[in-house]
């Protein structure tokens, strides 16, 4: 082989040992980058607790629970229970496909 051929050859040995080299690299995060994450975390939790304990979050709490214990009770009444059937969003008892039995 002449000398032109080896060189494009070990160029395109470096690049595809460069290119999978980049492969490899692990995005980190900097120390800052963490820090401001964290302090972003916080604000939403300690926001969190603020708004959970106002009597109108648990208001609808109580609200939301009772919607679900109704919503619950009378799927039971009806007999639409998983796993052969699922209660809808628009208030439908749908059948769920089961599998066929194993012969």
């Amino acid at each position: 082989m002449s000398k032109p051929v080896l060189w494009l050859l070990f160029l395109i040995a470096c690049a595809i040992g460069l290119l999978s080299q980049s492969k490899d690299l692990k995005p980190k995060l900097t120390d800052q980058q963490k820090l401001e994450i964290r302090s972003a975390q916080v604000q939403l939790y300690q926001a969190k607790e603020v708004l959970e304990s106002t009597p109108q979050f648990r208001a609808f709490m109580q609200t939301q629970s009772n919607m679900n214990e109704v919503s619950l009770r009378v799927q039971r009444e009806i007999g639409c229970v998983p796993p052969k059937w699922q209660f809808t969003q628009e208030l439908e008892c749908i059948a769920i496909p089961q599998p066929e039995p194993k012969k």
